[in-house]
């Protein structure tokens, strides 16, 4: 071996070193090194289940919001629907007042309109009556009375073909 260059004491002696150096790191320094390898390991893993449980919760709180969202969304939907609908009741409400008031306003136009008529038409007989009473009395001479001379004219205006 020493033709090789290889020294047998000194082999032996490393070999011994080395046996006694194996056997104190495996007694005392692997354990604990492995304990503590073990321990990180073991962190690991429970870090990425918890990140995966946090995961799936904020999917599902995710959904839940979007869920809500979407319900949220819907009965805004409904409200202006609702609101629309309202709204146009309303419009038609105030529409039929204003026809009613309209209507109402025409009638009484009507009314005040036909009283009118039936007021200057009233007018027009009177006015009639004493020009016919003035031309009578100027054409007869006086003979007959006021109250009598009414009276024939009102007759003429009541037949049938008066001008009312």
């Amino acid at each position: 071996m020493e033709q090789l260059g290889i020294n047998p004491t000194f082999l032996l002696a490393q070999i011994v070193n080395f046996l006694v150096l194996w056997f104190l790191l495996q007694r005392f320094l692997f354990p604990p090194l492995l304990a503590t390898l073990e321990k990180r390991r073991t962190r690991i893993r429970e870090s990425l289940a918890e990140a995966e449980r946090v995961k799936q919760e904020t999917a599902a709180t995710r959904a839940d919001f979007e869920r809500q969202l979407a319900e949220e969304r819907r009965k805004g939907a409904e409200i202006a629907a609702e609101a629309a609908r309202s709204a146009e009741q309303i419009r038609e409400q105030i529409v039929a007042g204003a026809r009613q008031e309209a209507d109402k306003i025409l009638a009484g136009a009507r009314a005040q309109a036909a009283q009118e008529r039936e007021q200057m038409l009233a007018d027009l007989r009177r006015q009639v009556a004493d020009l016919s009473i003035l031309g009578a009395q100027r054409v007869i001479g006086g003979t007959l009375d006021e109250t009598t001379q009414r009276q024939l004219i009102q007759e003429f205006l009541t037949q049938p073909g008066d001008f009312s």
